[in-house]
């Protein structure tokens, strides 16, 4: 039944929250050290 239906629902998502783990992901990936650049 879970691959039919997602585990979170869009109504489920706080856009101002995603909005704040995106950027925060993208300040992750940005601070790599040169020798983890891929």
């Amino acid at each position: 039944m879970s691959d039919l239906f997602p585990q979170v629902t869009s109504d489920e998502i706080d856009p101002e929250a995603a909005a704040e783990q995106a950027k925060r992901d993208a300040e992750i990936i940005s601070d790599k050290p040169p020798h983890h650049q891929d």
